[in-house]
């Protein structure tokens, strides 16, 4: 099928199709995906003409989704849109139907929320293990299941007894998501995502004894360090290992007391102060990770160590601070979740779990579902901005004007905006991490000064970028007779093409106008997207071919080198490609001397071989 007809077709699919819950949709390695683009000129706003087929536009080979699988399985932490595309399975299939390869992967659309759906790209992975008749762990009994984290419990419970020849009406399931302190799951109605169950975790179908008894893995917890422990300890080991223990929290409190902060200052007191029993200091808690949560767990810690909001959350907070009208917030229930945990955090725990804090997150921003990675500034934001609609005094906003600024002094005015912003929004949330920004703005013709002060609650700043890359650029003269001359250029690391090609026009002293951008792999061409961000590649090389600046009456021709298959059924590529440019009244001898000038600068005894070669026969 012509590359025109196939853009259109996954076009139109694109723009017309809409994600529907339980419908199938295929990842595509974005390595290929972007090879196809490149050929049917994807992002190209007008339609290919047949010319432009006929030009330097060799297809991608058969599909290979091979760099997204490990063992049949899906790799970890793949990221859209850098090592997969999502597309629909009518798209999926009709590019198999072009070109072949695979493996298909196919996911399933699910309900988020009410209002969001989205691919479930990780389903959620499990081994599953039966008990033998003493209660212990059968670690030769086991099976792997694979779910949507919108399935329920019972699912597991149905597929892995049919698996282990185990019946379900006689089994209790544990979940091992901690292997240290395991959870009995009461309620198998629940859904594997409520459990807090990720990929690659442990789960335990718990069968009952003859003594009618049941295992209890909860015997097996390793006793808590802030437990005083009661055993004789005389031995010389434990001794041993009491003291590698004191000896490893005094070089922490050694750390630890070189900071002003006050929580600091009473987390070294408690820990001094009961050295001699070895408890646990308050707040030095762990918080569980969810899956690939831990972009959570270090927000929640640095607003566990922020000190106005640490002493509101133990010591201020009451349920009549919570703003439940704000059509803006949780309705006050992330408040109260987010007290409790801190509260937990700082009761002498060694760690707790965050479920019901991101539960809740997630359900208000649904870009947090899930258990994949994400970025703590994002979620970051949305926590705290969430927190201060559920503890804003404020229960109706009023509509306020913007203040005027002119002929008042700085400090009034910014006063004035501040009071202003409090009509709306007023939190301790908005006390502790709310500043002001002054932004001023001139009129280029008037030269007047305009200047707003503006509520902000972070700040970004940006790093300098002190990474580079080297990129080796091949160049191909205008002049036919001259061989390929090649460039190293270093830019920065996320440079785009375009930016290559700025560099190797002040290097090459030549207009951008004189030059046609390509990618060179494998002995072929393909095409490149400018604004895209460059990468390299062992084989491919970065091709820069000069043409005659004006390109109206020109007709570009790609060509490239084969040789027979050592076997000789079929042929491989060799060499450089290249492309020669003809006028559309160009004969088959012109073509011909064009194609020949190039050719005889990698053959042995050319003007030999020129002169045995039948001109005259061609068509």
């Amino acid at each position: 099928m012509l590359a025109r007809e196939q853009k259109r077709i996954v076009k139109d699919d694109q723009i017309n199709r809409k994600l529907e819950e339980g419908e199938t949709y295929c990842l595509i390695a974005s390595s290929w995906f972007n090879l196809w683009r490149a050929y049917v000129a994807f992002d190209d706003e007008c339609d290919l003409t047949e010319a432009d087929e006929k030009a330097m536009r060799a297809p991608p080979p058969p599909i290979d989704n091979s760099t997204l699988v490990e063992k049949s399985e899906l790799k970890d932490n793949l990221s859209e849109p850098n090592d997969y595309t999502i597309i629909s399975l009518f798209i999926w299939d009709k590019l198999y139907e072009w070109y072949s390869g695979g493996p298909i992967i196919a996911r399933k659309v699910i309900k988020e929320t009410e209002t969001y759906v989205c691919v479930e790209v990780y389903t959620v992975i499990v081994t599953v293990y039966s008990t033998d008749n003493k209660g212990n762990i059968n670690e030769k009994n086991f099976c792997t299941i694979d779910l949507s984290k919108k399935k329920k419990i019972s699912d597991i419970v149905e597929l892995a007894c049919c698996q282990l020849s185990v019946n379900k009406n006689k089994i209790k399931v544990w979940n091992f998501f901690n292997n240290d302190n395991p959870e009995l799951i009461e309620n198998l109605d629940t859904t594997i995502e409520d459990e807090s169950i990720v990929r690659k975790q442990k789960i335990v179908l718990a069968t009952q004894l003859s003594n009618q008894e049941w295992p209890d893995f909860t015997k097996n917890k390793k006793p808590n360090n802030h437990q005083n422990n009661n055993t004789n300890t005389n031995s010389n080991s434990n001794g041993s290992q009491q003291s590698k223990k004191k000896s490893s929290f005094k070089k922490f409190l050694d750390i630890f007391k070189t900071t002003d902060y006050s929580i600091a200052n009473a987390v070294t007191t408690a820990v001094t102060s009961n050295l001699n029993g070895f408890v646990n200091p308050r707040g030095v808690c762990g918080l569980y990770n969810l899956g690939n949560t831990c972009f959570m767990n270090t927000a929640l810690q640095c607003l566990s160590f922020c000190e106005p909001l640490n002493k509101f959350c133990r010591e201020q907070f009451t349920e009549s601070m919570l703003n439940r009208g704000s059509k803006l917030g949780t309705k006050g229930i992330l408040a109260r979740e987010f007290v409790n945990l801190i509260q937990r955090l700082w009761d002498g725990n060694i760690a707790c779990s965050p479920k019901a804090v991101k539960s809740i997150v997630s359900k208000y921003a649904p870009q947090f579902a899930g258990f994949s990675q994400h970025d703590t500034q994002e979620f970051l934001l949305f926590l705290i901005d969430l927190l201060h609609e559920d503890l804003n005094k404020v229960e109706s906003k009023p509509i306020v004007e913007a203040i005027s600024t002119e002929n008042k002094e700085e400090g009034i005015a910014a006063k004035e905006a501040w009071q202003l912003h409090l009509k709306r929004d007023n939190s301790i949330i908005v006390d502790i991490f709310y500043g002001q920004l002054k932004n001023t703005l001139i009129c280029p013709n008037c030269k007047i000064p305009n200047v707003t002060f503006d509520p902000m609650v972070f700040l970004p700043l940006p790093l300098p970028n002190l990474s580079t890359k080297t990129f080796q650029v091949l160049f191909f003269p205008i002049e036919p007779t001259k061989f390929p001359i090649s460039l190293r250029i270093t830019v920065q690391e996320y440079c785009t093409y375009e930016g290559i090609v700025n560099e190797a026009t002040k290097i090459l002293k030549i207009s951008k106008k004189q030059l046609i951008v390509v990618e060179q792999f494998q002995s072929k061409f393909f095409s490149l997207q400018l604004g895209s961000i460059a990468t390299s590649s062992k084989d491919g090389y970065i091709s820069l071919v000069e043409v005659p600046e004006n390109k109206t009456d020109l007709v570009f021709l790609h060509c490239t080198h084969r040789k027979p298959h050592h076997k000789g059924k079929n042929y491989d590529l060799f060499s450089f490609p290249f492309l020669i440019y003809i006028s559309k009244k160009s004969t088959n001898i012109e073509i011909y001397e064009r194609i020949w000038i190039q050719v005889k600068k990698i053959t042995k005894n050319a003007e030999q071989l020129s002169n045995k070669l039948e001109v005259d026969k061609l068509p």
